[in-house]
């Protein structure tokens, strides 16, 4: 311990020499020459005044002090700073005359006491203050706190090259009056200060976050200082009251939070600052218990702790702002930092704080279930949805930085296959020995995921997504929901696939169908549906019970044929959760190809109409009409049979283009757009292709090729009922299906959709290039050009028919030489008139029409490279 008026003791004396002379040259060098070259002229003028207790020799002090400084004279010179070096030769040479490192000391306090200028009054009076914003984050330097003095002192730049000059005393100049007086007497008013030995009795009480006689907290922001603190003390408090300060607010936040924090890694965060408090409590007590002899070794001791202060009330103005993964991820980033002191402070935080969350993905990894109240995983419930894929969301934002995003995708899917497995398919026994197994393997062989390394937490995630995976793929391709088969089956019903299962319900329910849908009851539907599965191969499929055929939305004005659907139900399954929120757009697909059938299924029946109308009501006249043709001259009667027959085949001809156009539009819809998509998307990323299995038999260790059975063999069926039932188990089922996780397999099927949907016919938002129209809007003209030439051409055949009753009855009389009456006549004129109009209607405005559409739907595929194919089927 020391006073002022004491010798300063070789534990402190090379220290403050080398502060003192930092400032001294800080304060005489320009800024300009750099930090560099100011911190050499330190080192050269602090290794000279190192020996000067081990010289006595004034001149060869004197020389050394030259030598050294000599290239710094040069520099000064050249760039013009001639009263500067004057200042500086003019200090070196008064250093040059002191003869021991105490009075080189007391000589450049005088000389940083002379450069810090006139006292300034205090914030409160007898008192300056350590001020330490929390917006500085503790790593500015504040100035010298100022203190009272025994003389009045004017501000002097250490440049001007008079130190003595601005400096007034009392009475007179000790410079004037007693040259001779020793500098240690010069100075030791400067130095007249508060006993450190008192201020280190009071300091303990500060650091621990109390208020003293000698020093007070003003709230936790500063601390008051007397005013009789010199200088250099006040600047080594300065750095060590920034430690009673953090602690202050670093208690206080703890009081205030205590209890009052919902997040489970908040709250961990708490107790590790709590024990962070209390371990610098016990470091406090046992430093003042050893009675620190000074207050530079009080800062040397607790140096470490500022550190660790600073980075705890760095999080602390953290943590309640962000969310749990984001403070997680910032302390994860901390554990990275070079420094090792923060890194080990870090990483001890870090291993608190993250325990929540690991536990959090212990009871989701094991069980399933998801404990997350302060919604802090990357996993989320939304309760407001219904559908299962729709509840469990994945929060890829929330990913923390420790946690690799492949993993935690894997992280997803075991907690999301493992509900699936318990609460839809009610797997419960597998499920239980899962986890059993994986319980033992986490709390039994270790002490949760927390204490695994990140090798042996990966292999652990792994082995769980594979072996959970495989089962879930046995499970829902195996005999209790056969995916792929119902997969199929959509493709056959909703996409009008089976083509005499169709045809058959069209046929039985043509008459019931033309009805309004008010009136059309389901149990006739029924009928027509059961009906058309006996005429049908679909009779042989063992899932036909589960079609329903009915009405949508039955209202006044619409018939059957426009409400009219199938339905192929799995709701008692568990993949209907797969599939459920994709079932409307199988139900538009289905209404779009029922109506193409349904109009392919009209110009068919025409056709056929049309072959009976030329066999029985046209027989006669069409022999009358070979055998006139050719002849030159015709009665009035021939010319109109040769007019009906040519009108009757111009009808056909007519019809006969407009089948082929409807046969290769669904054509190409049926093989070009549903069976590539199916292909491509379903087929080839649920199967493996042509795969084999490489089997080692325990005897000989022959090698055997086993084919890999087909999803659609009945065999695989049998495979998986006779797969292990068990999660101990370690067999695999050999099959040929993709192990794909539930998000990748809704995914396939809504890519499969999409590209049918979407596909460039069908798009709305898919224009000609020539037409600027979109092509389905060209479609549904075509198609509803088509419709009317149906109507037209029933017209047509009622009129043909009565138009040939009326001219056998005139060829009857004519026979019989029975003259017509006029009634007859005028019937016959009237009909002739009407199949003349509705055959121009049929030719000049219907067929005209949709051969100019026609030709510019074309003209729009072929410039389409995607459907320039597509072209060539309506040419």
């Amino acid at each position: 311990m020391f006073v002022w008026n004491q010798p300063i003791t070789a534990m402190d004396k090379s220290q403050l020499i080398k502060l003192y002379t930092n400032r001294l040259v800080r304060a005489l060098v320009p800024a300009e020459f750099g930090p560099e070259f100011i911190q050499s002229v330190s080192h050269e003028l602090l290794v000279v005044l190192s020996r000067t207790e081990s010289t006595n020799d004034q001149s060869q002090k004197q020389y050394e002090i030259n030598q050294a400084t000599a290239r710094f004279k040069t520099h000064f010179l050249t760039n013009g700073f001639r009263d500067e070096w004057a200042a500086f030769q003019r200090i070196l040479d008064s250093l040059a005359q002191v003869k021991t490192l105490d009075q080189i000391h007391s000589y450049l306090v005088f000389l940083s006491v002379l450069k810090d200028g006139p006292a300034q009054p205090s914030p409160v009076p007898g008192h300056s203050r350590a001020n330490l914003s929390p917006h500085s984050d503790f790593h500015s330097t504040s100035p010298a706190i100022p203190s009272s003095r025994p003389y009045t002192r004017t501000n002097r730049d250490f440049s001007s090259g008079n130190m003595g000059a601005g400096v007034e005393y009392p009475h007179s100049s000790p410079y004037k009056d007693t040259p001779l007086i020793p500098l240690d007497q010069v100075i030791k008013p400067y130095y007249e200060s508060m006993n450190e030995d008192l201020i280190l009795t009071y300091l303990s009480y500060t650091l621990l976050g109390l208020d003293s006689k000698l020093l007070a907290f003003d709230s936790d922001k500063q601390i008051e200082l007397p005013s009789n603190v010199n200088n250099s003390y006040s600047g080594i408090l300065f750095d060590i009251l920034e430690c009673a300060l953090l602690y202050k607010r670093l208690h206080n936040f703890t009081q205030h939070n205590k209890g009052k924090l919902s997040s489970p890694i908040q709250t961990a965060f708490l107790t590790v600052l709590e024990s962070q408090l209390l371990a610098y409590i016990d470091h406090i007590n046992e430093l003042f218990n050893t009675q620190p002899a000074s207050l530079i070794s009080v800062y040397n001791r607790i140096y470490d702790w500022i550190l660790n202060l600073r980075l705890l009330y760095s999080l602390v103005t953290q943590v309640l702002e962000v969310n749990g993964y984001d403070f997680l991820s910032k302390v994860y980033e901390l554990t990275k930092f070079g420094d090792v002191s923060i890194k080990k402070l870090a990483l001890q935080i870090f291993q608190s704080i993250s325990t929540p969350y690991y536990q959090i993905i212990e009871h989701w990894i094991i069980n399933g279930e998801l404990i997350d109240e302060s919604d802090e995983f990357f996993v989320k419930f939304d309760f407001e949805k219904n559908e299962f894929n729709d509840i469990i969301l994945f929060l890829p934002e929330r990913i923390p930085f420790f946690i690799d995003k492949v993993l935690s995708f894997k992280i997803l899917q075991i907690g999301k296959m493992l509900i699936y497995l318990n609460k839809y398919c009610k797997e419960l026994l597998w499920v239980n020995q899962y986890s059993n197994k994986y319980s033992h393997i986490l709390f039994q062989l270790n002490h949760g995921v927390q204490s695994m390394n990140t090798v042996a937490f990966n292999e652990l995630i792994n082995e769980q997504y594979e072996k959970i995976l495989n089962y879930f793929t046995n499970i829902i391709h195996g005999p209790k929901n056969e995916m792929a088969q119902h997969l199929n089956n959509f493709k056959k019903i909703y996409f009008i696939q089976k083509n005499d299962f169709i045809d058959s319900i069209i046929s039985s329910g043509a008459e019931i169908f033309n009805e309004p849908s008010t009136t059309i009851s389901s149990n006739y539907l029924s009928k027509i549906l059961n009906e058309s599965i006996n005429n049908s191969s679909l009779k042989y499929n063992k899932f036909s019970k589960r079609l329903d055929a009915r009405v949508l939305d039955p209202i006044h004005g619409n018939i059957g044929w426009e409400v009219f659907t199938l339905e192929y139900r799995i709701d008692d399954l568990p993949i209907n959760s797969l599939f459920e929120n994709h079932m409307v757009q199988y139900l538009k697909m289905f209404n779009f190809l029922w109506r193409l059938r349904h109009l392919q299924y009209l110009l068919n029946e025409h056709s056929l109409d049309c072959v009976s109308l030329r066999k029985n009501e046209l027989k006669r006249i069409h022999l009358k009409y070979l055998k006139v043709k050719r002849t030159a001259r015709l009665s009035i009667r021939d010319k109109k049979i040769v007019w009906l027959i040519k009108s009757f085949n111009t009808i056909n001809m007519i019809r006969f283009n407009l089948i082929k156009f409807m046969n290769s539009l669904v054509q190409y819809l049926s093989f070009d757009v549903i069976e590539d998509a199916y292909h491509t998307l379903i087929t080839k990323k649920l199967f493996k292709s042509n795969e084999v299995y490489t089997n080692e038999e325990n005897e000989g260790f022959k090698n055997r090729l086993l084919q890999l059975l087909n999803a659609f063999n009945p065999s695989f069926i049998q495979s998986i009922k006779g797969s292990p039932q068990t999660s101990g188990s370690e067999q695999r089922v050999l099959h040929n299906v993709n192990e794909l996780t539930f998000d990748e397999i809704i995914k396939m099927h809504e890519a499969y959709l999409s590209k049918i949907v979407n596909s460039k016919l069908i798009n709305e938002d898919s224009l000609g290039k020539t037409t600027k129209t979109s092509y389905i809007e060209q479609v549904y003209k075509l198609l509803e050009l088509v419709f009317r030439f149906y109507k037209s051409a029933e017209e047509y055949n009622h009129l043909v028919v009565n138009y040939v009753l009326i001219l056998n009855i005139e060829a009857s009389q004519a026979e019989n030489e029975i003259d017509a009456d006029m009634v007859e006549i005028d019937a016959l004129q009237d009909t002739e008139d009407k199949l003349q109009a509705i055959t121009d209607r049929i030719y000049r405005h219907i067929y005209q029409q949709f051969q100019e559409g026609l030709a510019n739907f074309v003209r729009d595929l072929k410039v389409d490279y995607e459907l320039k194919p597509m072209a060539s089927m309506f040419v």
